[in-house]
């Protein structure tokens, strides 16, 4: 097997047994802040919330949280851990049209692969959740079949928008609250039962 370790973010949704399964060395977490304004890392384990209170909480519309990038020195410390043991990492990203997850990773690749033997790629997985856990289980795939590092970057970055990711809404509402649609629009759509569709494009 190839000399490499494959990195994700929380917003892969893998739990433990999958991580494992998929070779998942580990993952960075997000911030997740609390309606009371508490804020603490995203937890792909459910060890501090329950998935049934999380969306609850979010399906009663009352309640929202909200999310924040990891910090540079968490993402470069994480990196560095892996280079020093002489592997490289590639890292598979939640998509820059969401977040700067990627963004603020690739520029801490671009400072470690000019001190280090060993590389970092990033990669703009351009989805999310399932859509990244699918990219991350074909990248093991490809290790396990002996492809090199460079290998598998390539076709990673090559087929990852071959992946098309949907996704429904219950209304407007939620997108209104994430400053996505203007009041006027949630109304309107909610008053004729419409039921948005998300629908990932090639930009992510």
């Amino acid at each position: 097997m190839s000399q490499f370790v494959i990195i994700a973010d929380s917003s892969c949704d893998l739990n433990a047994n999958l991580r494992e399964r998929y070779g998942v060395a580990e993952y960075i977490p997000g911030i997740l802040q609390h309606p009371d304004g508490r804020s603490e890392n995203s937890d792909l384990d459910w060890n501090n919330i329950s998935p049934e209170e999380f969306y609850g909480n979010m399906k009663g519309k009352k309640l929202l949280y909200k999310t924040g990038t990891p910090s540079l020195l968490t993402v470069k410390d994480c990196f560095e851990k892996y280079l020093k043991e002489g592997k490289d990492v590639l890292y598979i990203a939640l998509s820059s049209g969401l977040s700067s997850t990627y963004h603020n990773a690739f520029k801490v690749a671009e400072e470690l692969n000019e001190i280090y033997e060993n590389k970092v790629a990033v990669v703009d997985s351009l989805r999310y959740a399932g859509g990244i856990a699918f990219n991350i289980a074909v990248a093991n795939e490809l290790r396990k079949e002996g492809k090199s590092f460079e290998e598998v970057v390539k076709t990673i970055e090559e087929n990852k928008t071959s992946v098309h990711q949907m996704g429904s809404l219950d209304d407007l509402f939620f997108l209104k609250r994430m400053g996505r649609v203007s009041n006027a629009a949630a109304v309107m759509g909610t008053l004729i039962s419409l039921k948005p569709l998300a629908d990932f494009n090639e930009k992510g």
